[in-house]
């Protein structure tokens, strides 16, 4: 080999060499032929690296997979962008948020313009992250996002996240629901919502509707049931209290709800008189309704619990066969000997037959 052939390929050499220096210290800023998503995947490895240099890299390939209609591009540059969340948002991309913050300042206007390419596309995705309908809801809901009807968009995007399986939106539409007196609405949701383990308030609520007969017919075999369900779900829960004053008041509200459940079952047991009745109200105000000579059931009278002293009261628009003695009686030892002396009066005096 001559002198000019060994100095083709020193240069050769060097040539590679040089390229391979490059390569090593430069290739991670280019990416021939990648795809969109291969272009956010680039993004999120160098996104959290100690080199800003990496960082910004890692910036670019996200906004070349977002230019390039990647939807989690997008996502990640709208969360980035806004930054300052709406109490409850739970962000997709937080990790990144933090390592991305320094490159990329606050903008409203970009978060919102990438916000908008999302919520076009976020219905035609195969996945959706699990939190993302409730997020874009608050984003509605707290005005960061603009709408010309806000109340009928917010209502859109609350009922998708709902029926996406997130919790916070269903306890939201079934308190709504019951504000406004739809107990059958109310009662789907909070029933969906208590399928959460830790959930024994909406457990108790079920158990309420059960109860009553809101939205469904009495029912106190199921009311028991969802009793039993908030009670099991407020042990579990006291077992992580440290007082034990928390353990013993959390547990109060389903085991009084049982007692009473259990009481009034008793008291039905106990009806002499053969009468259909039922009971509504709350927990300190029994109203007696009974199935008297109209086959319909009428309001026969009310047992009152205030501040420990009970009172049971005839009504006095019924027509009685035969006057009552008294149309009020006090000094009960609860409530279920009140809703006895009701029904054993009402029984007493509708029909002429005193027996």
């Amino acid at each position: 080999m001559g002198k000019f052939g060994l100095i083709i390929i020193l240069v050769l050499a060097a040539v590679l060499l040089a390229t391979g220096l490059i390569h090593r210290h430069a290739g991670y800023k280019i990416c021939p032929g990648c795809t969109p998503h291969e272009y956010f995947k680039r993004g999120l490895k160098y996104s959290c690296s100690k080199d800003k240099d990496h960082r910004l890299t890692a910036l670019r390939f996200i906004k070349k997979a977002a230019e390039k209609g990647e939807f989690q591009a997008e996502l990640l540059l709208a969360e980035l962008y806004l930054q300052k969340f709406p109490n409850g948002y739970v962000p997709v991309f937080q990790k990144q948020i933090d390592c991305l913050s320094r490159e990329a300042g606050p903008d409203k206007a970009l978060a919102t313009a990438y916000y908008e390419k999302v919520i076009k596309k976020i219905e035609k995705q195969k996945t959706v992250p699990p939190n993302l309908f409730f997020n874009i809801y608050l984003l509605y809901s707290q005005g960061i996002l603009p709408a010309e009807k806000p109340a009928e968009v917010q209502q859109k995007w609350l009922a998708k996240a709902a029926e996406a399986g997130s919790h916070s939106a269903m306890i939201l539409l079934a308190e709504a629901a019951e504000a406004r007196g739809d107990f059958t609405l109310a009662k789907k949701w909070f029933e969906a919502a208590a399928q959460d383990p830790a959930d024994w308030e909406s457990a108790l609520k079920v158990g309420d509707y059960y109860f009553y007969g809101k939205g469904v017919p009495v029912d106190y075999v199921q009311a028991e049931k969802w009793y039993q369900k908030a009670l099991k779900a407020v042990q579990k829960l006291a077992s992580t209290l440290e007082s034990d004053h928390e353990k013993t008041g959390i547990k109060v509200a389903p085991k009084v709800r049982l007692d009473i459940l259990r009481k009034r079952l008793s008291t039905q047991k106990e009806n002499a008189s053969g009468l259909e009745y039922r009971l509504e109200g709350t927990v300190r105000e029994f109203l007696v309704y009974v199935k008297g000579p109209s086959k319909k059931f009428d309001l026969a009278g009310k047992v009152i619990n205030k501040d420990g002293k009970i009172t049971a009261q005839m009504n006095s628009k019924l027509k009685y066969a035969s006057p009552p003695e008294a149309m009020e009686k006090t000094g009960f030892s609860s409530m279920v000997d009140g809703v006895k002396w009701v029904l054993g009066t009402f029984s007493a005096h509708m029909t002429k037959d005193d027996k």
